[in-house]
């Protein structure tokens, strides 16, 4: 329903069409949703930027919502930004949430020179060896982070 007067496109990734969204028409906002989600859990984004003036974009992240893949990472997710921007350019700002955020930090660490004006992020996790830890639990295995982080986090 969020989606649903959204202009539907593709995103192409890796042989892959990941699914994008977009609405409105001026400088481009990218927004990127969180772990588990998918574009339209930004809904709430999309009619505020558009009377500021702003066209939106936004996509479902690889392995999310109507995107293809079974699993991703915030490599695999930040690299689909860099496509994003791309594809986008030039950028008046990015606006980011948890999973999402993390990707884009993880992509603007990696070149902090990105073509894009500002970015919002939104929760990032604070310690990656808690979601690994997190993510090891999930999967059934021993805690993966280095010996005595579970410890200095009680």
């Amino acid at each position: 329903r969020a989606l649903s007067n959204s202009e539907r496109l593709s995103l192409p990734f890796r042989g892959r069409d990941l699914a994008a969204y977009a609405w409105g028409a001026g400088p481009t906002v990218i927004l990127l949703h969180g772990w588990g989600s998918n574009a339209g859990s930004m809904h709430h984004f999309v009619v505020p930027l558009q009377e500021a003036g702003f066209r939106v974009f936004a996509f479902d992240a690889p392995a999310h919502g109507a995107s293809p893949g079974r699993m991703t990472d915030a490599v695999e997710y930040g690299e689909a930004i860099r496509v994003a921007i791309t594809k986008n350019n030039p950028v008046a700002g990015v606006i980011a949430h948890s999973f999402g955020a993390m990707s884009m930090l993880l992509l603007l660490a990696e070149e902090p020179g990105l073509a894009i004006q500002a970015a919002v992020v939104n929760n990032p996790p604070a310690e990656l060896s808690k979601l690994i830890d997190i993510f090891a639990d999930r999967l059934g295995l021993p805690g993966l982070s280095p010996p005595g982080q579970a410890a200095r986090r009680r």
